[in-house]
């Protein structure tokens, strides 16, 4: 009994010591940890899986395997960084944070091990599985575009799981490899080796020459290296600058672990590099137009026009960014009148980018690059594509670019450097890919790109939707007034507010700032620099532009020239709802239904007092299109029509599309384009959509 008891309490003592070495071990090695968690949480998300599919149909369809050169390279050392910096926190004897010695001590050699080769076996992981769901996704080149897609994947995911074993072997056998003599430990005095010295040096200044690279060619250089590996990049360098200089030099001079302490510098600074509005234009703003005017102006132009059309774009990301702009286009195409009849779009978040897309590319066919009219019948009958095409270009690698390395670099730096923001990554971007068009119309600000009247009342008015992060009100950035519409975002007529000197790509980000992608927009006095609000994602208002539509509608319909009018709405969905169902396999809900009754959900457990206010913010959106599009209708009888997306095309809500992701929404915005846009115009038909507009607010 006495000996049961003897190894009960050895046992006891031994798993005590196995877990304060393991709380000591997760504390060492915070840095390489957490960058391996970002990692892998990166590439399992919608986009990560979308960028690598996208690198693999370069190879397969454009004979490009750069992408691919660079992601092996990046991942190599990322896996080099994660090993050599947990092995040296694990080995090394700090004073302030002692590991006892037990039994199983192969595991401060093995875990840096397997954590360096999990780098590339969680990339060999994604592609098999997008190898796997390639075998029944729909291709550019059909089943045998698939299985060629589905063999390349395999192929490289076997390709990266080599290579993790060939790291993993390296890591077991360098010593035999090179006759090195690898220290068990290292000695609280000890001297740090010159080797690793070299590394810790040499990780700097490689963090610092990428972070100058991004800085002067923010567009060119992350998108020659590619999404994923300009995020392994990063990694690797904040891996190694955190857990050698905040880590292992703090920890071996009986200082504590500064990356908490590094943090809340950061957050102190936050107070000094606040960076202002980004993409001011030179030439001075005009004033906004009353709606009235501007659409007796836009109706003097359109005198042959039976049906106006205000549209609704709803927000996605890219996803909804290419819906909108490849059902805006394939309407144009199949009905050359369309972009006649367009008298105004709600957009927002990604919707307002495909939306502002479509109208940077109808600009100069309507006005000219001088802002005068164009007469319709010297246009030609079929548009080009310039918005889908320039929404195909990655936007995503410029952004990654500059939020790991300019933009985080400046966070712990107590000055403003404007030329950091990772807006730039996207604005600039958008800039460049539309950059061919007459006018470069995406540089210019709200009143230019409109070209108010005497300019080119032809062109639609963009209503980009953003929220207000101080009231959460509505932030309308158009060229037309907005204190006509129900509690939104107005300033006092001797206030400029900077968004109206800002570009119209500036405008598209402030409706589309995603989460944590994006930085909030900023919006001050342009005569005294007072700092006004702050701007999020048009979604956490409305997600679907309805509201203000309905609000437009509501307006433009009570002018006297209205009458004999038939006012539509037009919303773009890229989801889909029970309240619009689909009516024979066809692309357009015609009838929404009724409240639709949803089962219920009973939440887990797990973090029950948080998880459920996240999802709550996230869910509540979709509740408010189901009201909007129940009240729209089934109340008011609107004259209304949603283009629904394909629910094949189940696209990522980054800002970066695969070819085959395009394709699929483009062959489905062609369905669309096939059905009837034509309303009949029943009577009192103003004052249902005078009503329709009231309930939706």
């Amino acid at each position: 009994m006495k000996n049961l008891l003897a190894r009960l309490k050895n046992w006891a003592g031994w798993l005590m010591k196995l877990l304060a070495n393991f709380i000591c071990g997760i504390t060492r090695c915070l840095v390489p940890l957490a960058t391996l968690a970002v990692w892998i949480g990166l590439l399992w998300s919608d986009q990560g899986r979308d960028v690598l599919r996208r690198s693999t149909e370069r190879w397969v369809l454009d004979g490009s395997y750069s992408d691919l050169v660079f992601l092996a390279l990046s991942c190599v050392l990322f896996s080099l960084a994660i090993w050599y910096s947990m092995r040296w926190l694990l080995l090394a004897r700090f004073p302030g944070l002692w590991m006892a010695p037990v039994k199983m001590e192969w595991w401060r050699k093995f875990i840096p091990r397997f954590c360096g080769a999990a780098v590339p076996t969680w990339v060999g992981m994604m592609f098999w599985q997008l190898a796997h769901s390639a075998t029944s996704a729909v291709s550019r080149a059909g089943e045998a575009g698939n299985t060629s897609l589905a063999q390349h994947a395999y192929g490289l995911a076997i390709a990266f799981m080599v290579l993790a074993g060939v790291l993993f072997s390296f890591y077991v056998k360098r010593a035999d490899i090179f006759g090195l003599v690898v220290p068990k430990a290292l000695p609280p005095r000890a001297s740090v080796p010159p080797a690793t010295q070299r590394v810790m040096l040499w990780s700097m200044i490689f963090t610092f020459l990428c972070t100058l690279l991004v800085w002067l060619y923010p567009l060119s250089v992350p998108r020659v290296v590619g999404s994923v590996s300009i995020v392994a990049l990063a990694l690797t360098g904040i891996n190694l600058v955190g857990s050698f200089v905040l880590s292992f030099w703090a920890l071996r001079h009986r200082l504590p672990n500064l990356v908490p302490a590094a943090l809340t510098v950061a957050a102190i600074f936050s107070l000094f590099n606040d960076r202002g509005p980004s993409s001011l234009t030179e030439k001075p703003a005009t004033a906004p137009l009353p709606v009235a005017s501007a659409f007796e102006a836009w109706l003097a132009h359109r005198k042959d026009v039976n049906t106006i059309y205000v549209v609704a774009a709803e927000g996605g990301g890219i996803r909804a960014a290419y819906w909108t702009a490849a059902v805006l286009e394939a309407l144009e195409e199949k009905k050359p009148n369309f972009r006649k009849e367009v008298f105004a779009i709600s957009s927002v978040s990604g919707g307002s980018v495909g939306a502002g897309m479509w109208l940077a590319g109808l600009r100069d066919r309507l006005c000219g690059s001088d802002g005068q009219n164009i007469p319709d019948s010297s246009q030609a009958a079929v548009p080009a594509k310039a918005a889908t095409r320039a929404l195909g270009t990655d936007f995503l690698s410029p952004t990654l670019g500059l939020m790991f390395y300019p933009n985080l670099m400046n966070g712990f730096l107590p000055v403003e450097i404007q030329a950091s923001d990772r807006s730039r990554g996207l604005e600039e971007g958008w800039q460049r890919a539309m950059s061919r068009l007459p006018g470069r119309p995406l540089e210019m600000n709200i009143s230019d790109f409109q070209s108010s009247p005497p300019g080119c009342p032809a062109m639609p008015y963009a209503l980009f939707n953003a929220t207000v992060a101080e009231s959460g009100q509505r932030a309308i950035l158009s060229h037309l007034e907005t204190e006509g519409f129900i509690d939104t975002f107005h300033v006092d007529s001797s206030v400029m507010p900077s968004y109206r000197q800002q570009s119209v790509a500036a405008l598209m980000h402030h409706s589309a700032r995603f989460p944590l992608v994006s930085p909030p927009g900023t919006v001050t006095d342009m005569k005294t620099g007072r700092r006004l609000a702050r701007l999020l994602d048009g979604g956490y208002f409305d997600n679907s532009g309805i509201v203000t539509a309905l609000e437009l509608i509501s307006m433009i319909s009570k002018h006297p020239k209205a009458a004999g009018k038939n006012i539509a709405l037009l919303v773009i969905s890229n989801d889909s709802y029970k309240e619009c169902p689909r009516r024979d396999g066809t692309m357009f809900c015609e009838q929404p239904a009724g409240p639709v009754s949803r089962p219920v959900v009973a939440g887990g457990s797990f973090l029950y007092e948080v998880v459920p206010l996240l999802t709550g913010v996230y869910n509540v959106r979709d509740s408010h299109i189901r009201d909007v599009l129940y009240r729209a209708v089934t109340v008011s009888h609107m004259n209304m029509k949603v283009a629904l997306a394909d629910a094949n095309a189940s696209a990522p809500l980054g800002w970066a599309l695969s070819r085959s992701m395009t394709e699929q929404l483009d062959a489905a915005a062609r369905r669309v384009a096939q059905r009837d846009l034509n309303f009949p115009a029943p009577a009192g038909t103003q004052t249902a959509m005078n009503k329709g507009a009231e309930n939706a607010r």
